[in-house]
């Protein structure tokens, strides 16, 4: 039973990965980019520590791609004025644009991928992939340590 659940669940994943790495490579964009810039978005991001956990990445790819996405003008970093050591990541003109475009892709790949599913049976589905993504915490401790 556990293998008729999964393996589509990780083809799916899977498929959805590679359209997405796709269509960022088409904006210039490479790895977590179009992640950090969805989660700079939400809210000040004050450290790429939080960051790097934030996208499932490391602080070396996420310091990386940081410094990337600024020399492509997307995001800008600002020193705390209350905390000097501190640097806050907030998306520029371009990067919102940019996120927009983002956000419209994923949208189209939700819309595909939800298309026949009855509204009753998606509101199921959500509680089960936020289970499934609880419980997948459990081996993303065990592997990070956190």
């Amino acid at each position: 039973m556990s293998r008729d659940l999964l393996v589509p669940l990780y083809r799916t994943a899977r498929i959805r990965h590679l359209y997405i790495k796709n269509r960022m490579k088409e904006m210039g964009l490479s790895g977590n980019m179009n992640m950090i810039l969805m989660k700079i978005a939400d809210g000040p991001c004050e450290s790429q520590d939080a960051l790097a956990l934030e996208v499932l990445s490391d602080k070396a790819s996420v310091s990386r791609e940081c410094g990337a996405l600024e020399k492509m003008g997307l995001i800008e970093t600002v020193t705390d004025p209350s905390n000097r050591r501190k640097r806050i990541l907030s998306l520029t003109g371009k990067g919102e644009k940019t996120l927009g475009e983002i956000r419209k892709i994923n949208s189209g790949i939700a819309e595909v991928l939800l298309r026949d599913i009855p509204e009753d049976e998606k509101a199921v589905l959500a509680r089960c992939m936020e289970e499934m993504e609880s419980n997948a915490e459990e081996l993303w401790e065990e592997l990070t340590g956190k």
